[in-house]
This record gives C-alpha cells, structure tokens and sequence, in this order.
C-alpha cells in the first residue's frame, strides 16, 4: 500500500523537456545553499532530509496537482528563521515525496516510518488545571487547531472560485455552532485598509503575512476567500484560508488552561461533525506545516520571564529539553516571550496538552528558583559591600591615629546622672 494512500496514490507524471532542466537547475542552486549555508536549525533538518537518493527521486516527480519539489523546500530555504521546515503544497504531495517527509517526520515528530497516529482522546479535563492562579508570569494562553476540507488542494493551489467555496462552506458551519462559539464573520476582502491595521494587533484578525508566507506562496489570490471570525469575548477565533482552510484560536487570559482546553474540545468536537475534513488514519489530519500533522493541534502560552531574558542559554536549554519554540512577542517589554509546543503527531490530544502542562510549569518554577537566587545574590553582595566599606573606614582610621601618634579613639561613656537634692 503507498504511504498515504487514503488520501491520493502515488503521482507517476514528471517533469520533462527544457522544463525539467531548468527545474533541476533550481534546484541543484538550492541544495547548494544548503551545503553551504550556517547557523540554522532549519538548514541543518533539510540537510539531513536531502540526501542523495532523496534528490535524485523528488526532482522531477510531479503531484496531481502540478507541484513539485521545488515548492516543498524553496520557502525554508530562503526564509530559515521561520520555524516551518518545510511545506506541502497539497495533501497528494505527502505521497509523492514519501522518501522527504518520511525524515523529516522523524526528526521533528520522531514519527517512525510504520507508525501510526493515535485517534482522537480528549482524556480527562480534570486533569488540566490553572497554570498561574494569582496571574504572576503567564499574560495569556492560545490554542490552535487547523484542519483542511476533503476535495479540495490547500491554499497554495486553489483557485480564486475554490477559497470562496471553501469559505462559504466554512461560514455555513460557523453559523451553526452553539451561541457560546458563534459570532460576527467577516470577509477579508470587504474590510478597508485602516480598519485591517488596526486588528493586527489584537489577534482577532488574519496577521501581516511574513516572508516565508509570500515565497510559499500562502498569499495566492489575497485577500479573495480570507475571512475571520469570533464570539462577542474574543475567546474563541477562527481563520478561514490564511494557511490551511480554517485555523481555530481558544484563548484565555492569563494561565487558565483547564477552560481553554475545555472550549477548544467542545469547540472541536462541533467543528469535525459539521465539516467533512481530510484526515488519514496514518497521518492524522492533513496541514499545509508537517508539524502540525496528527491532531492539528499547537499550545502557545505567552509568558513574563524577567531572570529567563537576561540569560538566553537557560531559555534556549529548556527550549530543547520541552521541544519548545521560543518567540519575542511584539510587546513592548523585553522580558516577554511566547513558548509554543507542536506535538502533535502520534499522540492524542490529552498528551499533547499534558506535555504542555509540565513544560509551561517547569518554567514557572525555573524562573522564580532563579529569582530567588538573584534575590540571594544581590543580598550577599550588599552585606559584602557593607563589610568591605566597614573594613575601609577601620583601615583608614588607624592609619590616621598612627601618622599623627594619636591616643586610640575611644567611645565616650554615657556620664550618670544623679537625682538632684532636694
């Protein structure tokens, strides 16, 4: 059975003719960027992934979608300070370039090439719990949660009569959702320039696309079949066409999880019975980001770390020990990060937001242990400093009383008072 075969077999069609050499010419001016590239993360996957027989099978394969490998990789490897490894132009091409994605599934999932993901286990809310209950370092907590609908390409390569179908069909099921979860829906494209820039900020709206957003081609046909949506609280958002199809936002003001854990599952829940969404009882939900294959699903908590922004090399040390990513936030304090996890390939939802748990809480207790111990330290050093200016003023003192051959200097007692006679 091909990998993947639930969603499309195997594409045979290949480039050919003047097309394919300069294909190959492309390409081989990307890998040699690759080799020759440093200080990246990003280059470093795509290294490992890119190997010899890997290029040599992927460069001229053709998806039925008329994508070719070329658009897999061209984004990273001109933006690699984005944390996207990769990008899938559609779902026909996660068969296609089997041999590519199966490493890089390894590496960023540990996603074996027989293994299969976990079905949908939301597990006991119970469990899930307020991370900061008198509002000390989390500002504030994002869920996200992206799906892609079946019969359709992702955004990349969708026609303009395409992103209004999806988002009509999109828009339909949001109208039908609880009152907890529906709201205002508007079109991207009706909005004026003012207004839009106005929204970037708040979150409540599709953001300025990025550079690696316009080299992977995501801002095809902008803004025709873009829209955003949400409830009268703003808790609950939804993104129609920016990556994938729809892109879902729970949010919750300082560290409660439990209740934005609680609205994405009952949010969710609703969403996967109104639309018919692409999914692989391999691989999960299908996205345009291999990282968020499987449950779709990516935890972002927007700290305070005042002692964890002086010292980078705790910050990234806990980053790689939690498979965290590690953003500044566009806030004006310099001791604000957001700390997003992507596991979410091969485990359940429960142990995606479990694992998220303990690393949001191991942080917490790692910035106020090192608060304490700058608490200490700064204690220490003013009681030397006090020592240090008490043994100076001493030192200088004999060396005065010895110079002149001056008597020691000798506290005067308190002269007695008697009671007078009457």
């Amino acid at each position: 059975m091909c990998w993947g075969s639930s969603i499309g077999t195997k594409s045979s069609m290949k480039v050919s003719g003047r097309n394919a050499e300069r294909l190959q010419d492309e390409l081989q001016f990307a890998r040699n960027i690759l080799r020759h590239g440093e200080g990246s993360t990003t280059y470093g996957v795509l290294r490992k992934a890119i190997t010899s027989y890997c290029f040599h099978r992927s460069k001229y394969q053709v998806t039925k979608y008329n994508s070719v490998f070329l658009d897999v990789i061209k984004a990273p490897i001109k933006d690699p300070s984005d944390h996207r490894v990769a990008v899938a132009p559609d779902p026909d091409a996660y068969s296609c370039y089997r041999v590519f994605f199966e490493s890089i599934l390894y590496m960023l999932h540990g996603f074996k090439r027989r293994s299969h993901h976990i079905p949908t286990f939301y597990g006991d809310f119970n469990q899930v719990s307020n991370l900061d209950p008198y509002h000390e370092l989390i500002v504030s907590i994002r869920l996200e949660c992206s799906r892609n609908l079946r019969g359709y390409p992702f955004t990349i390569r969708m026609t303009p009569e395409q992103l209004v179908e999806v988002e009509e069909t999109i828009k339909e099921a949001y109208k039908k959702m609880d009152e907890d979860f529906a709201g205002d829906y508007y079109e991207l494209s009706t909005w004026p320039e003012d207004r839009i820039d106005e929204q970037y900020d708040a979150w409540s709206l599709i953001p300025k696309l990025t550079r690696f957003d316009r080299v992977a081609n995501l801002d095809k046909h902008w803004p025709i079949g873009r829209g955003v949506g949400f409830n009268k609280f703003k808790s609950w958002v939804i993104w129609v066409n920016q990556e994938d199809h729809l892109r879902v936002f729970a949010r919750e003001p300082y560290g409660n999880l439990h209740e934005a854990y609680l609205r994405l599952h009952k949010g969710m829940t609703q969403i996967d019975k109104l639309l018919d969404n692409l999914h692989d009882n391999r691989l999960g939900y299908y996205t345009v980001d291999p990282g968020r294959l499987g449950n779709g699903l990516r935890f972002c908590a927007h700290l305070r770390v005042p002692e964890l922004a002086r010292y980078p090399s705790v910050r990234f040390k806990l980053a790689h020990e939690f498979k965290l990513y590690v953003t500044r936030t566009p806030s004006k304090h310099a001791d604000e990060f957001e700390f997003s996890q992507g596991s979410s390939l091969g485990c359940s939802e429960f142990e995606s937001v479990t694992l998220f748990q303990a690393a949001v809480t191991h942080i917490m207790e790692t910035e106020r242990q090192m608060e304490l111990d700058e608490k200490k330290r700064q204690t220490k050093a003013k009681w030397q400093v006090e020592k240090l200016r008490s043994c100076i003023k001493s030192t200088a003192t004999e060396r005065l009383e010895t110079y002149f051959d001056l008597p020691p200097y000798e506290k005067p007692t308190s002269r007695k008072r008697y009671p007078h006679n009457k």
